[in-house]
């Protein structure tokens, strides 16, 4: 089984959206249900983080949270 994620924000789409609910017997329509779920929750938070560290005055990693936005 390979990883899904190593920390550095790339993964492999084909393993998560495939191979990895057949591997676990979930339906093709829950999977993608929950991934917008989670990729939805995620750039909200990637936003208040990225506003948060702009009112911060911490410019690096206010660059930092918006390219992981996009």
């Amino acid at each position: 089984m390979e990883d899904i994620s190593l920390g550095t924000g790339k993964l492999n789409p084909q393993f998560v959206l495939k191979e990895l609910p057949i591997l676990l017997g979930l339906e093709d329509k829950r999977v993608m249900s929950v991934v917008k779920e989670l990729v939805g929750s995620r750039r909200r938070l990637l936003l208040v983080q990225a506003v948060s560290q702009h009112r911060q005055k911490r410019s690096e990693e206010m660059v930092t949270s918006l390219l992981d936005l996009l």
